[in-house]
């Protein structure tokens, strides 16, 4: 997405969501690159987007990540989102919060998903 794009969706009230700056598998990385990767981009993110003065939420490209991909996470994140999933529950944990591809399914399947995650208070 351009600079412009992703203005116009802050403009338009949207949150904006850290996913590295060049959506590598973080796995792969030391300590110096993860932290250009995730701190880099959030910085990036909050210099460019006017209405931005903090990134809370993270996802992990492809999914991957490791202890210590979570460790620096934690130092510049909220929460993180990451493999695919369904539901979140109440003790599951802010840097391994699931994600649901909303895109993806019909929306009787997510007011049955929402209506489940309502009955288990999760």
């Amino acid at each position: 997405m351009s600079k412009t794009q992703l203005q116009d969706l802050v403009d338009r009230g949207h949150e904006m969501m850290n996913h590295t700056k060049t959506h590598v598998s973080l796995t792969s990385l030391d300590d110096t690159e993860l932290t250009d990767e995730i701190g880099g981009a959030k910085q990036w993110l909050i210099d460019n987007l006017a209405g931005v003065d903090q990134v809370r939420s993270f996802t992990s490209p492809f999914a991957h990540y490791s202890q210590a991909v979570l460790n620096k996470i934690a130092q510049y994140h909220e929460c993180c989102t990451g493999p695919l999933g369904i539901y979140n529950y109440q003790d599951t944990p802010d840097l391994e919060l699931y994600y649901c591809d909303a895109g993806a399914k019909s929306p009787g399947v997510l007011r049955g998903y929402i209506d489940t995650a309502i009955a288990n208070k999760s």
